[in-house]
């Protein structure tokens, strides 16, 4: 399921980027920029393991907020965005390493008993 949810916002995350003028501003060529690195930090948690449910769902409120700000030319939204890819971007570590450490928890308390 979170592999497909992937897949879902990387096409959608592709047709942002061939629905955009060829000729894109510095602004605008960084959020695509911002947003691929979002991708590839939650498909690096998921490979650690890591519950990506709520990176993904922020992913998409972020991906809606940047169609919609390109609908109406809405710089605020952009801005909201750009927060949330952000913050997907630092706390996907955090989610991946979590799971990580509980794993290796696991694996310690299995030796112990």
């Amino acid at each position: 399921m979170e592999m497909r949810t992937l897949k879902i916002l990387l096409v959608t995350t592709l047709l942002l980027t061939l629905s955009t003028p060829f000729i894109a501003s510095g602004y605008e060529t960084y959020l695509h920029e911002k947003l691929e690195e979002a991708f590839e930090a939650i498909y690096n948690a998921e490979s650690m393991g890591g519950d990506i449910k709520g990176l993904v769902k922020s992913l998409n409120v972020a991906i809606s907020l940047l169609e919609r700000a390109e609908e109406i030319g809405n710089e605020e939204l952009r801005r909201e965005a750009l927060i949330l890819i952000e913050n997907v971007i630092s706390e996907a570590p955090k989610v991946g390493e979590e799971e990580r450490i509980s794993i290796q928890n696991l694996k310690i308390q299995a030796g112990i008993t």
